[in-house]
């Protein structure tokens, strides 16, 4: 089962110290996770880009790896 919070404003300046980086986006990229299930590995987060950052490069690099995780998967019979 998702975890639940009360609602609070995730954009206030309260919050600021619970987004995270995102892993190789140099500090362009933050998220702030907002419910999960570890038993089921689902979750929600909100995604926060800096101003002015361009996700062009982002998200050529993300299509490739769909594309790679794409055929990883239907080499192993798996459906994505």
């Amino acid at each position: 089962m998702k975890s639940t919070s009360t609602y609070w404003n995730p954009l206030s300046a309260a919050a600021s110290g619970q987004w995270q980086v995102i892993d190789g986006s140099d500090g362009n990229i933050t998220q702030l996770t907002i419910a999960e299930d570890p038993a089921m590995g689902d979750y929600t987060r909100l995604t926060q880009f800096a101003a002015g950052y361009s996700t062009a490069t982002s998200l050529t690099a993300f299509k490739q790896f769909l594309s790679a995780d794409r055929s990883a998967s239907s080499a192993r019979g798996v459906v994505v």
